[in-house]
Parts: structure tokens; C-alpha cells; sequence
């Protein structure tokens, strides 16, 4: 939370650049009992969050099959089991990983206005906090169901962004890799054609 995930996403699909392009920011997929439960500090079993994964997925067949172009994906894929949920689904992902301090993301998340997630309560009275780019020990001893809702290591290819950067220095490299790859697609299909 605090990143800048939203911000960036909706900036890269803003320019005009991006020709064909469309966002979702899998936050829409949240429930109601999980808003809530984030609010306490309490987070979702490893059984919660595979269904909502699902959810996200199926959201986004829906968005996919709506629209055309390129699909800018907003969302903190915290745990390892959203991440191995979405690339199951859409394996054709480029991953890219807004990487924000803590200190930075939680200063975001609390001149939030009206939305769901403001950090973790233990970051906001002083006795943890809340980074969201590794995980703890802590998580690590509850096993794989890291009900702590630590960020788990990311040890899959991505892309790195620096969250401390402009949004449109951030939005440019996310930019540039659609331009490739609206390229090789054409390269390919019009290889196809002739």
C-alpha cells in the first residue's frame, strides 16, 4: 500500500502512447468482511486469499473480454500464492515491481483519503511496520500461509521501478516495454500474413 502501483497505472494508460490500453485495479475485487478485516489488522487465511485470487482472475477475464489492447494491472500482489494464482491464469504477464521505502509508502497511505487499506495498525502506533517489499521472519514462522501480509520476496522476472521517482519517469519505463511489445505482436503477425 502506498507504492504508487494505482497512480503510475493510470498514467500509463492516460498517454496517448499506449495506443490500445485499458486498466483495472484489482482493488474493485476486495470484499466488504476483507476491507474490514484490513482496517483491524487482521488479514486473509491462505483459503480467503485463493478464492479472492480467483475472483481477481475471473474480474479480469471479464475486463479482457470487454476490451481490446493492452491491460495495465493494478494490484499489490503481497503473497506468493496471488502471484503463482494470477500467472497460472495469465501467463503472459509482465511483471513490474514498484518499489517503494516503507517510510515512503506509509507517509501515502495515511494523506489517503477514502480508501480501505491504511497500513498495518502495528506501523501507525509506532511497534512494527508495514513494508511491503520483504518479508519477516515473523510471516515466515507461520509457514506459507503468511497471515501477516508481508510482502514475500519477489524471485520471479519483473521489472523494478523505483517508487520514490516521478510517476511519469515510472510510467515511461512501463510505457516503453508496451511499444516493444506492441511491435514484436505486429512483427509476428504480420509474418503470419505474408
Amino acid at each position: 500500500a502506498g507504492a504508487g502501483k494505482t497512480t503510475v497505472a493510470e498514467a500509463v494508460v492516460r498517454s496517448s502512447e499506449a495506443g490500445s490500453c485499458f486498466g483495472i485495479d484489482l482493488d474493485v475485487c476486495v470484499p466488504g468482511w476483507m476491507r474490514e478485516n484490513f482496517g483491524k489488522g487482521i488479514y486473509p487465511t491462505l483459503e480467503e486469499r485463493l478464492e479472492f485470487a480467483r475472483d481477481c482472475c475471473d474480474y479480469a477475464d471479464g475486463e479482457l473480454a470487454r476490451h481490446r489492447g493492452v491491460c495495465v494491472v493494478s494490484f499489490s500482489f503481497v503473497n506468493p500464492d496471488l502471484r503463482e494464482a494470477w500467472a497460472s491464469r495469465f501467463p503472459q504477464t509482465q511483471w513490474f515491481l514498484l518499489d517503494t521505502p516503507p517510510d515512503v509508502a506509509q507517509q501515502r497511505v495515511q494523506a489517503r483519503k477514502g480508501h480501505f487499506y491504511k497500513g498495518n495498525p502495528a506501523a501507525l502506533d509506532g511497534s512494527g511496520g508495514d513494508d511491503e517489499r520483504v518479508g519477516t521472519a515473523a510471516a515466515a514462522s507461520k509457514g506459507n500461509d503468511n497471515n501477516q501480509w508481508a510482502f514475500a520476496p519477489v524471485d520471479f522476472p519483473h521489472t523494478a521501478l523505483d517508487g520514490t521517482q516521478p510517476v511519469s519517469a515510472n510510467a515511461r519505463v512501463i510505457l516503453d516495454e508496451i511499444l516493444r511489445a506492441n511491435a514484436r505482436h505486429a512483427a509476428a503477425a504480420e509474418g503470419v500474413s505474408s
